[in-house]
C-alpha cells in the first residue's frame, strides 16, 4: 500500500470505465483480475506470485454468485455457489 499523500487539485476522475482491470507486481505480472466474461459474467480472479489462479469468484447472468479457492497447485479446496431459490408459490411436486 503506498504511504503518498495525494497532491491538491490532482485530476482523479470520479469513475473509471472499462471492460477489464488488471492488477499487475512490479515485474508486470498479473495478480489480480476484473472483467466481464464472454458468457457476461462478472469475474474477479486472483492469481499467486507464480501465476497460478488460487480464488475465483463470478456472478453469472442470471445472478447466481460462485466462490472457488484453489491450492498452490490449482487443485480446487473450497467451491461455493448460491443458487436463485424459486418463489414458494411456484414450487412443485
Amino acid at each position: 500500500m503506498s504511504t503518498r499523500r495525494r497532491r491538491r487539485g490532482a485530476n482523479i476522475p470520479e469513475v473509471v470505465r472499462a471492460k477489464a482491470f488488471e492488477l499487475v507486481n512490479e515485474l508486470g505480472y498479473a495478480r489480480a483480475k476484473l472483467e466481464i466474461t464472454e458468457d457476461g459474467s462478472t469475474a474477479f480472479y486472483m492469481l499467486d506470485q507464480n501465476g497460478r489462479l488460487r480464488l475465483a469468484e463470478q456472478v453469472d447472468r442470471d445472478g447466481q454468485t460462485s466462490l472457488t479457492l484453489n491450492d498452490q497447485n490449482e487443485q480446487m479446496r473450497l467451491a461455493a455457489s448460491l443458487k436463485r431459490l424459486r418463489p414458494a408459490s411456484s414450487a412443485s411436486i
